[in-house]
């Protein structure tokens, strides 16, 4: 939908406060506060969660998700281009006809340092569970109203967006190139396919399956991401 590298290219400085090891303290001490105050008056929390099962509360939860994934992908984006990557195109993919916010970030694979590489990855969902502890925080601080019920889906929201599809290592999202770079392992899901397939015509024609390198490791993580496919297309199936 965008051609964001020059608009990227003028702002990357001025996110760098976000980056800083101040920034850093001051979230691991918000997380703390946030989790011991929502402990402390969980019947609260639970409740706003409740009372957000509705229409309209669906509408606000889809709006709140649009707009994190949104700075998700911006994440990903200053991430890299930190590190001088260019970043060509942003917009929609589509997964299984479902939308979902893209960035190109192909440039990342030129960097020669894994740990650049898994800054990149890891930048969406450092960026969600970011917004969630000050959500969280804003949350316990503010008065009832608008602004609290807006904290508070943003801090539900982007908790479980994060934890349960994000770093999913089975779909392509960012647990997986995580995972990928992780172990070294380039490929791994198109390796592991290949894999599984290979070992299912050994098991049942006799036909010998190529070796390579780090064969057990790419044959679990094969195994496991077909089951994981299969549940999910069977779920949309039904």
């Amino acid at each position: 939908l965008v051609k964001p590298d020059a608009w990227l290219s003028a702002t990357v400085k001025r996110v760098d406060f976000f980056y800083s090891a101040w920034f850093l303290r001051l979230s691991i001490l918000a997380l703390v506060f946030g989790l011991f105050e929502v402990m402390r008056q969980w019947d609260a929390y639970y409740s706003s969660l409740v009372d957000m099962v509705s229409v309209q509360g669906l509408m606000s939860y889809a709006i709140a998700l649009g707009f994190v994934k949104i700075l998700h992908e911006l994440g990903h984006a200053y991430t890299a281009k930190r590190y001088a990557c260019r970043i060509p195109s942003m917009g929609v993919a589509f997964l299984v006809l479902w939308p979902v916010a893209y960035t190109d970030t192909n440039d990342v694979w030129k960097l020669t340092k894994r740990q650049q590489r898994l800054a990149v990855a890891s930048a969406g969902i450092i960026v969600e569970l970011t917004i969630a502890v000050w959500a969280t925080v804003a949350w316990v601080l503010l008065p009832d109203g608008h602004l609290k019920s807006i904290a508070f889906i943003l801090s539900s929201t982007t908790w479980i967006s994060s934890l349960l599809i994000n770093v999913s290592p089975f779909m392509r999202f960012d647990g997986y190139y995580l995972l990928g770079d992780f172990l070294n392992i380039k490929n791994l899901q198109p390796r592991g396919f290949a894999l599984v397939g290979q070992k299912f015509r050994e098991i049942v024609f006799g036909f010998p399956a190529k070796k390579e390198e780090h064969q057990l490791t790419i044959l679990i993580y094969g195994l496991a991401s077909v089951l994981y496919r299969v549940t999910v297309i069977t779920g949309i199936a039904l």
